[in-house]
């Protein structure tokens, strides 16, 4: 016989206050087997002292806990019920209700007594947790985040709630103040492995890849087998160019979990960087072994067989970057049919830019024929292109992209133009000028004060390119490569600072591609690193020597000095990986040969 028991037995003999001492000690006695997963017990304690006080809310609320915990959910729905009926300015016991609610999926009833756990007891921060999780699965995001802000501004050291919001915002774009509260997170909890890994992957997404490396590097420290702290760090070190940490790091992320499909992918990524083009699709084809349609392995494994010269598996199974949100970000099919190469006659069509400026300018060669075989074509391609892309001859009308197109039977990206036409040969292109200068030009009077030869150089492309860290270079040293008596170098740097000073500054005058085109078309010559620079000289039919790193991009090949896809584009190849040194050397010597023949 418990000790409640024994008293029950005696209450007449006892005074009120002792019997509320008896019953107080019960309650804890109760809460604590509950505590430590002792049901049973503290089931009996709940109900004795029920026996004793029928309206006691604390043991309603108890025991509804504890049937909450065994499965039995309708004793549960109906002691905690009553519970609040006796005292209903308890906010734990709304609470308690509505988490019971939600796991019988009735959210409303959920929502309302929450609500209410929170209006009574307003520091409350499981009960606004929860509630604000409520609203995410009702798909009232709004609500969500009013209720994080709420729980992060009565109490600021909450890691989860910074770290969710957080994660939020940066799902959505908004990542500068998601740093703030990832930050936050970190600041409240600093060995959570989850919430530094999401702050350092905030941060990789806005550009700032050391800082990310610095922290997924101290996550890894103090949790070596986190797998996200794992792949974050071969992540950054592969686009900072440090290969073999990242090989390492991919390694042990294969170790610690060898059945996840994007360490796979990362895994090839990093060889296909190191020029182990086999051990890379071997990577990828583990990838798609996990999980048959991984559109990530599947076009990185496209884009190797391209570099090889296979074009017609290559652009195939790049057309798999379509399923990447990483990668395209296209008009959803559902809206427009996508075009599957079929004919277009008396159809028109949407042909949709995609990725960076330079594709948009190589692929636009597609464009006339396109036009030439539907009845109407329309162009989506970026304002800074528009008015260049007017040059192409052709009836096509230029949108901005994400602008509203009506009458379309048919939309398609433009680098699935190769695919979608069946090309499988580079013979099946041609090499020749496609784009021109449009209207009146930058009127630039330097052009006309120097006898000189015009040399116009490039030496970064985009900073946020994933891969910018192998094929910029410091301008300094290319200008000092080809700075030759009888050249005068001009910048085609446009987006950046200032150039060095033995290097024309034109950045005032170009506010699009085709001022770009203007002043191309002036120069004698272009060398550039991988850039759209390349791209429009080559599209404009102007001689250019492109730099071209180790690993190239897909559309380079490999072991070659020409191009099918510019015919007046020079290809200078590192021999090595970083071995700008070389190239240069090589420009250097053929433009002095030039400059003198």
């Amino acid at each position: 016989m418990s000790e409640i028991d024994d008293n029950s037995q005696k209450i007449g003999i006892y005074s009120a206050l002792e019997i509320a001492e008896v019953i107080q000690k019960a309650l804890a006695t109760g809460s604590a087997a509950a505590q430590e997963g002792d049901l049973e017990n503290a089931e009996n304690v709940f109900q004795s002292v029920l026996e004793i006080d029928g309206q006691n809310s604390e043991a309603l609320n108890g025991l509804g806990v504890v049937c909450f915990a065994k499965g039995n959910l309708k004793a549960a729905e109906d002691n905690l019920r009553r519970a609040i009926e006796n005292n209903d300015q308890n906010g734990q016991y709304h609470r308690n209700l509505g988490l019971l609610y939600l796991t019988r999926n009735r959210t409303k009833r959920a929502i309302r007594s929450l609500q209410e756990a929170v209006r009574l007891a307003p520091d409350d921060q499981d009960s606004r947790y929860k509630l604000a999780w409520v609203h995410h699965g009702r798909g009232d995001q709004g609500k969500f985040v009013e209720e994080l802000r709420n729980l992060v501004k009565i109490s600021p050291d909450n890691g989860q709630a910074n770290n969710d919001l957080g994660c939020y915002l940066a799902e959505k774009g908004e990542k500068e103040e998601a740093k703030e509260y990832l930050a936050a997170a970190i600041e409240a909890d600093p060995d959570n492995a989850d919430f530094s890994t999401n702050y350092a992957n905030t941060l990789l997404i806005s550009g700032k890849v050391e800082r990310a490396r610095d922290i997924f590097q101290t996550a890894f420290k103090k949790s070596p087998d986190h797998i996200e702290a794992v792949k974050g760090l071969a992540t950054t070190e592969r686009l900072l160019g440090n290969l073999d940490k990242a090989q390492n790091a991919v390694e042990r992320a294969l170790n610690i979990d060898s059945k996840d499909p994007t360490v796979e992918n990362l895994a090839g990524t990093i060889f296909k960087e190191l020029g182990s083009y086999e051990e890379a699709i071997a990577h990828f084809n583990a990838a798609t072994e996990l999980v048959e349609d991984f559109a990530p392995s599947i076009s990185n494994a496209g884009m190797i067989k391209l570099l090889h010269g296979d074009w017609k598996s290559g652009f195939r199974d790049y057309e798999a970057r379509r399923f990447d949100p990483h990668v395209i970000s296209g008009r959803e099919a559902a809206v427009i049919e996508q075009w599957d190469g079929s004919p277009l006659k008396n159809k028109s069509i949407l042909l949709q830019s995609e990725q960076g400026f330079g594709d948009n300018i190589q692929f636009a060669r597609f464009v006339r024929q396109i036009c030439d075989s539907a009845e109407r074509v329309v162009l989506e391609v970026r304002p800074e292109l528009q008015k260049l892309f007017q040059s192409l001859q052709c009836s096509a009308e230029i949108i901005n992209p994400g602008e509203n197109v009506e009458n379309v039977d048919f939309c398609a990206p433009l680098l699935s133009l190769p695919y979608l036409m069946e090309l499988v040969e580079e013979n099946e292109i041609s090499g020749a000028s496609y784009l021109a200068t449009t209207g009146h030009g930058p009127e630039i009077s330097i052009f006309e004060s120097s006898d000189n030869l015009r040399v116009g150089v490039s030496w970064r492309g985009a900073s946020a390119h994933k891969e910018d860290w192998k094929r910029s270079i410091d301008p300094n040293v290319m200008l000092a490569a080809l700075k030759i008596d009888g050249i005068s170098l001009y910048s085609l740097d446009f987006g950046g600072d200032a150039p060095p000073s033995d290097c024309v500054d034109l950045r005032s005058f170009v506010s699009d591609f085709n001022d770009t085109a203007h002043i191309i078309t002036k120069m004698d010559l272009v060398v550039s690193v991988d850039t759209s620079t390349v791209h429009l000289a080559g599209a404009l039919g102007q001689p250019c020597w492109a730099l071209i790193p180790f690993v190239p991009d897909w559309r380079w090949m490999l072991e070659r000095a020409d191009t099918p896809w510019y015919d007046t584009v020079q290809l200078y190849r590192q021999p090595a990986q970083s071995d700008w040194d070389s190239v240069l050397k090589a420009i250097r010597t053929d433009l002095a040969d030039w400059v003198a023949g």
